[in-house]
């Protein structure tokens, strides 16, 4: 009994300790840096883009990444992206036709810019994406 009583008491701690983190978690605002596609090589692109952002909070810059589906980006426009015959990865989506990654993400930030985050407001460089905006926001200080 003795000794499962100390496991006992640090599970316990894990536990609350992740219900109050995500209890604490506020929501925030952030813009889009840079989009990048998800490739496995040699020739497989993933339906998923590869976001890093930047926020302000407390008086610091802080910057964060994540994931999301590249169909969240394109709406409920059909699309199609795959490598050409110079290996270069092309979307087709809403009759565009785009060539290279670097056109690719050029329109995707086009049409997003922003994204609303979850940070702790303990350790602020811990974020995780909630959704995208097309539009521009503003926060009052």
């Amino acid at each position: 009994m003795l000794l499962i009583l100390p496991f006992i008491i640090i599970i316990s701690y894990f536990i609350i300790r992740r219900f109050f983190y995500q209890k604490r978690k506020i929501k925030f605002i952030a813009s889009i840096e840079r989009i990048s596609l998800c490739f496995i090589q040699p020739d497989l692109i993933l339906p998923e883009v590869y976001i890093k952002f930047k926020y302000y909070y407390g008086g610091g810059v802080y910057f964060g990444d994540g994931y999301t589906l590249l169909c969240d980006m394109l709406d409920s426009y059909d699309y199609s992206i795959n490598f050409n015959q110079y290996h270069l990865p092309t979307l087709f989506v809403n009759g565009k036709f785009f060539i290279t990654e670097e056109h690719i993400e050029a329109y995707l930030l086009s049409k997003y810019n922003i994204v609303t985050i979850f940070i702790d407001p303990v350790e602020p460089y811990h974020s995780e994406i909630d959704e995208l905006y097309n539009e521009s926001m503003s926060v009052k200080l």
